[in-house]
Parts: C-alpha cells; structure tokens; sequence
C-alpha cells in the first residue's frame, strides 16, 4: 500500500513543492500523499496546478472538481485553460507542450514539480517507443528526476503501479474524476492500456515493474558510457566539433555514440537511424565539402531539431534554426 514515506525521500521539503493535478486516480493519490507530508509538517510551500485542454465535454466541470478538492484541503491552486488544435496530429504532444508552458510559468528557481506518473506508464511509453523504432537511450523510459528549465521535474510514484495508486484512492475514500477519452482506442497509448497490457498482465506478474527495473538498468549503463565519452572526448563535447583527422582511425559505431552524446548535452532531438548513417555516410566515410550538410527534426516538437554541416575539415553539430 502507498504511504506518504514512499514519497518523502524524493522531495525537498525546503523547496517549492507544485503537484500537476488533473483530477484522476493517479494525481489524486499523489496530491493527498503530499497532503499528509504537509499534515505532517515534513513539507511546506505545497500547491497544486491543474490545466484544463478543453478536449473534452467534461473539461469544465473537471476543473471544478480540481478546485473544491483543493478548497477542501487548503491546497492553493493554480488553473490554466488552454486551446488544442484538434485538427493536428499528436493530441497527446500538444496537449504535454501546453502543459509545460504553463508549468514553466509557475515554477519558482529550484522548484519542483510533482507528476503522478508511475510503472505502467513507463511500460506503455516502452513499448511505443519500441514500436516506432527506438534506440538504446529510448529504452531508459521516464525518469524520477528531469531538470526543467531552473526547476525541476519529479515523479515520485514510478516504482509503482496503477493498481497502487487505485487502492491508496480507495482505501482512503477520495473522489477522483475518469477522463472518458481513455476508453478511445484509436490512440495508440490507449490500445496499448485496454486491449494489449491487460492480456501481458493476466499472463505475466506484474510486468510493468519489470520494465522499469529494466529502464533502470538501462539508465546506469548509459551513464556508464557517457562518463568514458566524456573522459575521452570532452573538448569535442563540450564545443560540438570534431576534428577528421582525429577520427579517421576511430569505429564508426564509437563515432555515432559520441554524435549521440553531443546530442543530448545539448538537448537536441536525436536523429533517426537512416539520418544518423547519412551523417557518418557524409562526414566520415566520404570526403565531404563546404555544401554538405545533414539536418533533422523531431515530428512532434519536443526538442529541438539539429544540424550537421563541415568547415576546414571540422564537422560541426548544433541546433537546426528550424
């Protein structure tokens, strides 16, 4: 069973403490869990925010339960409503890039934010991941802690379930709202969460925590090799410039992990495999020239697209200005 303690160690009770509340079971179970921290007074400078994507018929009256739910523990809380292009692909995105400028707007420098995410979220992101072709670093899924902007980004529940957070909610007699967009299973995450992992879990036990120990293992192994990238390439990391002739003896597949690692110390989104082997095909296997350039972009915006191009045998890495 969920307990307050589960989550404490996670927070810094100096800080301020923001919990991303929609109003259903996941959120619900978090905002109380930091209700009873706050109870407690193992936490101070606790609020909440709730954002409102007008997507549903119900959007409004979803807002107002946020707001009576805080009125009645005396949680200050913040509402934004946003607008949503229906007529764009990725809802989803949209709706998480809405979000975070919201957040962006509330968090205070070194404030945290709350996010009810926990293992079976990290198990659908998984295996979407893997069906739209990942990589290894795809494999990490989400993290406990995520720096955002001069704050930062906490989920505290991701060792558990959904199945936890339902029996904290229920066990407590917390009311908590159902987004009836969840039962449409046109959306890729929902088919995966009423058609396929309900048939995984009836074979396998608990398999959601499964994955996220493999994530885990996945993040210590990447931060295993970024620490040896970074011992052996730090000039070249730390401008996004590598020098040819220093590379020409150099494996390729050493060469692409370097490119990967510049990639994510600068926030860049990372390239797809087929762009990642025209840039090795371009800048190291051929003879390159002033011309030859490379640039990608991520579909749904969450990162910045980048660009690879050559001077004076240098090839350089960096954003793409579009």
């Amino acid at each position: 069973m969920l307990k307050s303690e589960d989550i404490q160690e996670f927070i810094n009770p100096n800080q301020q403490i923001i919990v991303g509340f929609s109003g259903g079971i996941d959120s619900t179970a978090l905002l109380h869990l930091c209700f009873e921290l706050f109870e407690q007074k193992k936490i101070s400078n606790l609020s909440a925010v709730h954002v409102n994507h007008n997507l549903s018929a119900h959007s409004d009256v979803w807002a107002k339960h946020c707001q009576v739910t805080c009125k009645d523990l005396k949680i200050p809380l913040k509402t934004f409503s946003v607008d949503i292009d229906k007529n764009k692909s990725s809802l989803e995105s949209q709706s998480r890039q809405q979000r975070f400028n919201c957040y962006k707007q509330i968090l205070q420098p070194d404030g945290q934010l709350l996010l009810a995410h926990h293992c079976d979220d990290v198990a659908e992101t998984i295996f979407l991941r893997l069906f739209r072709g990942t990589g290894i670093d795809g494999l990490q899924g989400l993290k406990t802690y995520r720096k955002f902007f001069h704050a930062q980004i906490i989920r505290p529940l991701l060792s558990f379930n959904k199945k936890d957070c339902l029996n904290y909610v229920k066990k407590n007699k917390l009311k908590f709202i159902e987004d009836d967009s969840n039962n449409n299973n046109s959306f890729d995450r929902n088919f995966l969460r009423n058609i396929i992992f309900p048939e995984i879990n009836n074979r396998w036990k608990q398999p959601s925590k499964r994955i996220f120990a493999m994530t885990e293992k996945t993040q210590k192994k990447i931060n295993a090799l970024d620490y040896f990238l970074q011992e052996s390439f730090a000039e070249e990391v730390e401008n996004g410039v590598l020098v040819r002739e220093k590379f020409k003896n150099i494996p390729i597949y050493v060469i692409e992990e370097v490119i990967r690692f510049i990639l994510r110390k600068k926030s860049i989104a990372a390239p797809n495999e087929n762009v990642l082997a025209e840039v090795i095909k371009t800048f190291f296997i051929q003879r390159p020239t002033q011309k030859s350039l490379v640039k990608w972009s991520r579909k749904d915006g969450d990162q910045r697209g980048g660009k690879v191009w050559f001077e004076q045998d240098q090839v350089f890495i960096n954003y793409s200005e579009s």
